[in-house]
């Protein structure tokens, strides 16, 4: 709701106080000498534009003059292509209720939720950025969340019957086969990570008494999950280096979120790679580079992850603040140098701006 403070030529104690509320304009006399309203508030208009960013569309003069604009104004998600230095490359599709996006490790698929517009629930979606076609990972009205894309091109996803994303699913990308449940579980679950080979998830599960904890599950044998990072901190959205050797993730073990690295299978080793906060962590094909948000900087740190492990100081690259993108949205380019960022842009659909003379000499009767 936004208001302003109006003057009523009428006497210089007279004045209303216009504010919107639902939608619709409305006009509030006020005594200032009282500083009390008076009588009730009067409709001026209906229909009016909402908007998430200026929250301000309607204004007045002091004479008496009063100006709106009617019409639809939505804030909608989109899917954007960013260089390394933060210019706009253009989006893929149309805007829509995306959430979490990733990139297949070729760089030509991209793995992305969804939300319904109809039944307002999320799916997954897969494109194919060549081509710009989108195409559902899964039939039916269950609810599904993808989390990552293995190199041979499944896709492995939580999936929530009961409204709570608890089960792992994966299927592989143009199959008509079924989903392949991999873990059936009654704890949350979300951000699952391929090692490259194929051969073991990352996941995180929340725990009731450590916050979120980070398990890992072999794909063969019995499949029986097992502790990776189980600690009294949260540890969240754990990812695999691209030669499966290390991991990357965020924890609040030093007070703040913060980046770190061990080795897989973990041998008690562990780097601290963030400086002043971090989080959601992405790494580049080669395992050169760690991606990073720090508040709505993404960040870039030049890492060294074949037998050893060593860090640089990390540099940041954009502002996603300025490009009004969504926190921890976001996937990145093989090569590092281009990143897809969930953006929030504003489309108006047909509308006008409506000027009010002399709206005050209702309020005078």
């Amino acid at each position: 709701m936004s208001y302003i403070l109006a003057l009523d030529q009428g006497t210089t104690s007279s004045r209303a106080i216009v504010f919107d509320r639902d939608g619709a304009l409305f006009a509030q006399p006020f005594d200032v000498t009282r500083l009390k309203t008076a009588g009730e508030p009067m409709l001026i208009a209906s229909g009016l534009t909402t908007t998430s960013i200026t929250n301000r569309t309607f204004s007045s003069s002091n004479r008496d003059e009063l100006v709106y604009r009617s019409g639809e104004l939505m804030d909608w998600p989109t899917l954007t292509w960013f260089d390394a230095s933060g210019k706009s490359l253009g989006h893929v599709g149309s805007p829509a209720r995306y959430g979490n996006v990733m990139l297949s490790p070729d760089g030509k698929r991209l793995a992305v939720s969804r939300t319904d517009d109809s039944a307002g629930s999320i799916h997954s979606w897969v494109v194919e950025l060549d081509r710009g076609v989108f195409s559902r990972l899964t039939a039916g009205d269950v609810a599904d969340t993808p989390q990552a894309i293995s190199a041979d091109g499944r896709v492995s996803f939580t999936s929530a019957p009961t409204g709570q994303p608890k089960d792992i699913y994966s299927k592989r990308i143009g199959s008509l086969d079924e989903p392949e449940l991999l873990l059936e579980s009654s704890t949350l679950k979300h951000g699952n990570s391929w090692s490259r080979d194929g051969r073991f998830i990352l996941y995180v599960e929340l725990n009731p008494k450590n916050a979120n904890d980070i398990w890992v599950m072999p794909l063969s044998g019995d499949r029986r999950p097992s502790p990776y990072l189980t600690t009294q901190f949260d540890e969240n959205f754990a990812r695999f280096s691209p030669d499966s050797k290390w991991v990357a993730y965020y924890s609040n073990e030093s007070g703040s979120d913060e980046i770190y690295v061990q080795p897989f299978p973990a041998t008690g080793g562990k780097w601290k790679i963030s400086i002043k906060g971090g989080n959601y962590p992405l790494w580049r094909r080669d395992g050169k580079e760690i991606f990073y948000m720090a508040a709505d900087k993404l960040m870039a740190v030049e890492v060294t992850s074949g037998e050893r492990f060593e860090a640089g100081l990390p540099k940041m690259l954009f502002d996603c603040a300025s490009i009004r993108g969504v926190r921890g949205k976001y996937a990145v380019k093989g090569d590092g140098q281009r990143f897809l960022v969930v953006t929030r842009i504003e489309e108006t659909g047909p509308g006008s701006f409506t000027a009010v003379l002399n709206w005050t000499a209702d309020l005078k009767r």
